[in-house]
């Protein structure tokens, strides 16, 4: 079985979001499956020269974007069982930025037209072809209509992953033309429609033979209108076709026992986690107390996360003797906000603008309250993280924030986080009150904190899931 990733991220070469986890991990596990699996990519300006110097190249061509021909380099790398692909175009890839050009929808309508151009070159060959989020979306009409003949793609069945609806890749409808060569017919028909524009993400879903997000939960969000932003109807036209499937993690990379980024390594509950506290309490100067609770956040600083209830919450927060510490980046707005919150208590507060990648382990190993109220959240990765290093979550329910932390419960004692209901800073205030009042009970949060760690989200149940559904596209399922 040979399955070709597309994306526009994955680690270990870029990320800046959960898409990166996925399409850099779960691929690891379906390797495990004899499944042999490819993964195209930019290459793009910020991928560690350290992986650059290994890349092979392959051969250049020109596709015609636009009436302009434009250059393609080809790429190839291999770890792990994994074959890597990386499209190479210095004008579109070689920029500061991962995202947030206005010719993003050109940077990759080029990406999707090179994709197909690739294959034919290199004369590859695959079963599915699994298509993650809008910058993969067009190259589902660009075999379904201009290449189902060729023999490159005569068998090959298509999957498309939504893991956030909101981003679309919305452009003119002429682009439909003037980028992928595709007739208007399909516009006018609505297949690549979408609010009088083309829709990269609404055509991957048209063209899909399948359709995944990346929970169960988030299915039935999307059918009912709940953050499908228009999208409903489309993916309740297509249920019978739309499954939902979780996000895991890669329980050797996020490893409390192994982990050599954190300070003291430890298993289920135990002294030396409070080591891990100890260190984030002396890095951001704050009082060095374990008894004092510590709420954590790993996050991007967008309305997405819900940052603003958490800003609408600290003044409450410090009053209840509390500390927070926060490493993220995004909206200028909130980061100026966390900034002004720090400068008023610095001895409460810490504050990380940017990502760094062996900081975020360190919090997750020494936080008490991982606070995760996001408005939406298809799934969800740093719940599944905070869990692993016991540092127990607190989400609101929604999305995969249902499916994955079980509220705590006192009668039967089970449960793995607290969770709250309305989007507003009383329904955080409230979780957080619960929260404090169960930390104030030594008994009780080792029992929450084992029930945490010892939950599995691993992505070796993920990865069969998928695997199943490939063998079910293929016509060899049992």
């Amino acid at each position: 079985m040979k399955i070709l990733f597309v994306a526009s991220e994955a680690v270990p070469f870029v990320k800046t979001g959960g898409l990166g986890d996925v399409v850099g991990e779960l691929p690891k596990f379906l390797a495990k499956k004899n499944v042999e699996i490819s993964i195209v990519l930019p290459k793009y300006k910020s991928i560690n020269s350290n992986y650059v110097k290994n890349f092979e190249f392959l051969k250049y061509f020109y596709v015609d974007i636009n009436q302009t021909k434009k250059h393609v380099g080809i790429f190839r790398y291999k770890k792990d069982n994994l074959t890597y692909y990386f499209i190479d175009n210095e004008e579109y890839f070689k920029r500061d930025k991962v995202y947030g050009y206005d010719d993003d929808y050109i940077r990759y309508g080029y990406f999707n037209v090179a994709i197909i151009r690739m294959i034919k070159e290199l004369d590859l060959r695959f079963d599915i072809i699994h298509l993650h989020d809008w910058e993969a979306g067009m190259v589902a009409p660009l075999i379904k209509e201009n290449n189902r003949e060729i023999e490159q793609f005569k068998n090959t069945k298509i999957i498309m992953t939504i893991h956030n609806a909101a981003y679309q890749g919305l452009c003119d409808k002429d682009n439909l033309k003037n980028i992928f060569n595709i007739s208007m017919d399909c516009y006018y028909n609505g297949q690549t429609r979408f609010k009088d524009a083309l829709s990269y993400l609404k055509s991957g879903l048209i063209y899909a033979d399948k359709i995944t997000t990346v929970s169960k939960n988030h299915v039935k969000e999307l059918q009912k209108g709940e953050f499908s932003y228009g999208l409903e109807k489309l993916l309740t036209y297509r249920k019978d076709d739309f499954i939902g499937i979780l996000n895991g993690i890669d329980y050797d990379i996020y490893n409390p026992k192994k982990d050599n980024l954190i300070i003291k390594n430890y298993e289920k509950y135990d002294s030396f986690r409070l080591e891990n506290k100890e260190y984030l309490q002396k890095r951001f100067n704050l009082e060095i107390n374990k008894d004092i609770p510590l709420f954590v956040m790993v996050t991007r600083l967008t309305f997405q996360k819900g940052i603003e209830l958490v800003l609408k919450n600290i003044d409450y927060l410090i009053s209840k003797n509390t500390q927070l510490i926060i490493l993220g980046n995004g909206e200028q707005q909130y980061e100026q906000e966390l900034e002004r919150y720090r400068a008023k208590y610095p001895n409460n507060i810490g504050i990380f603008i940017g990502y760094n990648d062996e900081l975020a382990h360190k919090i997750y190993a020494g936080g008490d309250m991982f606070l995760m109220p996001s408005l939406f959240e298809p799934c969800g990765v740093g719940q599944l993280i905070a869990l692993r290093y016991g540092t127990v979550p607190l989400v609101r329910n929604c999305g995969g924030l249902k499916d994955t932390v079980i509220n705590y419960s006192a009668d039967n004692k089970t449960g793995v986080g607290f969770v709250f209901n309305d989007y507003d800073e009383y329904g955080l205030k409230y979780a957080i009150n619960v929260g404090l009042e169960h930390f104030s009970h030594p008994v009780i949060w080792r029992r929450i904190v084992k029930n945490a760690m010892n939950i599995d989200y691993s992505w070796y149940s993920s990865a069969s899931k998928y695997y199943d559904l490939y063998k079910q596209l293929l016509g060899h399922y049992k």
